[in-house]
């Protein structure tokens, strides 16, 4: 029987996340998930991929704030940002986001020894996705590519089997994680329900660098990438996991069953 294993929410675009026992869910992806990141002067994403050692600063939420942790360093960061925008890029997408006070981009600043500007994600500036022959008008939020990631227990168990030394599935930085026994079955999937909430999977997750990050020292090396070339890989990309867009909305809790519909 497939079910949730792990629910996972990143607040902040390449900072670590939390993990939760239930959640709601929203069209651009679960609440709170990527709707914050770091850009640099010229309103580009920060990002591990230029940036390792985001790894190792923890984020989680309280009541009120945004709470940021390194080296026993705390930062308290307000939910609600000031009103004011600037322009940030996403890869080749520009869209406007609001920006925080000079504190909070001072602290990030010297954590980082790079300006850089703490925004979040603008209701007025929204990011959308038309899927290809599909009738899908979707909005995203500050992740790369669609609102809702899903990796299967079985797809990592295949891959460490390959490994000289296996990976923990927070390398691939996932919002659930499902317990099935078929590597990579996520990647057949159609339409299907989890909780109260229903899914429309949109295709499997092509990887990157990311992904050969220790999301605990932060150290770079060539695996798993290397070895998923030899398997997983679809016209020069290679993917793990699978994209889905939410169709209804509904609570979802560990231990729910994915129940196909389609």
């Amino acid at each position: 029987m497939m079910e949730v294993n792990k629910i996972e929410v990143f607040p902040i675009k390449g900072l670590k996340g939390f993990r939760v026992s239930s959640t709601l869910t929203e069209m651009e992806g679960l609440p709170l998930d990527r709707r914050w990141m770091l850009v640099d002067e010229q309103g580009m994403f920060i990002s591990q991929r230029t940036h390792p050692m985001l790894t190792k600063v923890h984020c989680h939420v309280n009541a009120n704030h945004l709470v940021v942790s390194y080296d026993n360093k705390e930062l308290l960061i307000p939910m609600e940002p000031n009103e004011s925008t600037m322009k940030v890029t996403i890869w080749e997408e520009t869209i406007k986001a609001n920006t925080y006070d000079k504190g909070i981009n001072k602290w990030f600043t010297s954590l980082l020894k790079t300006p850089c500007f703490l925004v979040k994600r603008s209701l007025t500036s929204p990011r959308q996705r038309t899927i290809s022959n599909k009738p899908y008008h979707i909005q995203v939020s500050l992740a790369d590519g669609y609102p809702y990631l899903f990796c299967g227990t079985a797809s990592l168990s295949n891959l460490n089997d390959k490994l000289d030394n296996a990976i923990p599935m927070s390398r691939f930085r996932t919002n659930f994680i499902i317990e099935t026994k078929e590597p990579h079955i996520e990647d057949t999937w159609n339409r299907f329900k989890l909780g109260h909430a229903t899914f429309k999977v949109i295709k499997p997750a092509p990887r990157c660098q990311v992904i050969t990050i220790d999301q605990d020292l932060g150290t770079l090396s060539k695996e798993p990438l290397k070895t998923l070339a030899t398997y997983r890989k679809v016209e020069n990309k290679v993917t793990f996991g699978a994209y889905a867009i939410l169709e209804s909305p509904g609570l979802i809790q560990l231990g729910d069953k994915v129940e196909l519909i389609n």
